[in-house]
């Protein structure tokens, strides 16, 4: 069966939505959601939804963590995240699930922690404080080269080779510098591809050996030096402009590619859309509503995100009922299969 990527207690708790009606599913498809709820606390609770139904991942609600993969394999469900240390975020750690089993990852401990999972095999990458930037292959740590100070952004595996996609971390001195942004990605540790123009990357993706990130150019008018930003993505390395300036901007969040186009998410004048081939669609006109993750299969698009703060789906623009919608949080991923 095909794979999905888009980086011990038991703990499928199902619970059953208090805040809205429980979702029905009808048309034999299974959507699986992963993302994060936040406590009134404060603390960021990794989660997951299984055809809208919620359950907590996590057995200590009072330790935050972020969520990075979810890929579905046959009827095995594998998110994989970080533990966040509130003191030092050299001292983040790995974590995944599996059906809902909790398990650190060993030896995987740091900044920057991102994994994923490729035919069952665990694949990460984070910076070491002694040791700089690091990712896992074939059971053995090995060094990503040319980092040149960055932060990664996302993780994939094509064949037997490991692609790394990330930023230069544009910071100093509590300033952002965009003279610092550059797109950019590696395959297995050596540097291939990093864009000339001041740009961010935001996902990468994999389809049928073509290398595609999505993310966005930062240019500035020539006579007012005003900033703005345009939605783009990389094909192999070539650059792709999906909008022309528009008033409040462009900016491309996640990328997913079938053998029938390239659907590109993001926002248009903060409001979320999607590029198919280039041609763009609203998945919904509220401004309070943001779109982190997209999914296509067959003619139908699924898109994640949020609205108000809340966690939120829509399929073919329509926005579908999930158990803890009225919670505070984000979906982050969402894969659609028949299991």
């Amino acid at each position: 069966m095909k794979k999905f990527i888009l980086p011990a207690v038991l703990l499928y708790c199902l619970a059953c939505s208090e805040d809205g009606p429980n979702p029905v599913n009808v048309d034999n498809t299974t959507v699986h959601l992963a993302g994060i709820i936040l406590t009134a606390g404060g603390v960021q609770v990794p989660s997951y939804w299984k055809n809208g139904i919620y359950n907590n991942l996590m057995n200590d609600t009072t330790m935050s963590a972020g969520i990075h993969s979810l890929i579905i394999n046959d009827s095995l469900v594998s998110i994989s995240g970080v533990l966040l240390n509130s003191i030092s975020t050299f001292d983040d750690e790995g974590v995944t699930w599996q059906n809902g089993l909790q398990s650190r990852i060993e030896g995987v401990s740091g900044k920057y922690v991102l994994s994923t999972f490729e035919s069952n095999n665990l694949i990460s990458v984070w910076e070491d404080s002694c040791l700089g930037f690091v990712f896992t292959k074939d059971g053995s740590v090995q060094p990503v080269v040319d980092t040149a100070s960055f932060f990664p952004v996302g993780l994939a595996v094509a064949g037997n080779s490991v692609y790394l996609a990330g930023n230069a971390k544009g910071y100093y001195g509590g300033g952002f510098l965009w003279s610092n942004m550059f797109a950019q990605y590696w395959k297995d540790g050596q540097l291939i591809f990093r864009e000339r123009e001041h740009s961010v990357v935001s996902n990468i993706f994999i389809h049928e050996n073509d290398i595609y990130l999505s993310g966005y150019l930062h240019r500035k008018d020539s006579s007012t030096h005003e900033g703005y930003n345009i939605a783009c993505y990389w094909k192999n390395g070539q650059l792709v402009e999906l909008e022309k300036r528009s008033s409040a901007g462009s900016r491309a969040t996640s990328i997913f590619v079938t053998d029938s186009g390239v659907f590109v998410l993001g926002d248009l004048n903060f409001k979320p859309v999607y590029w198919k081939n280039g041609v763009v669609t609203h998945v919904t006109y509220l401004q309070t509503a943001s779109a982190t993750t997209i999914f296509v299969k067959g003619s139908d698009v699924y898109v994640g995100g949020s609205i108000d703060g809340h966690p939120a789906y829509w399929k073919n623009e329509v926005k579908q009922n999930i158990s803890h919608q009225n919670k505070h949080g984000e979906i982050k991923f969402i894969v659609v299969g028949p299991n």
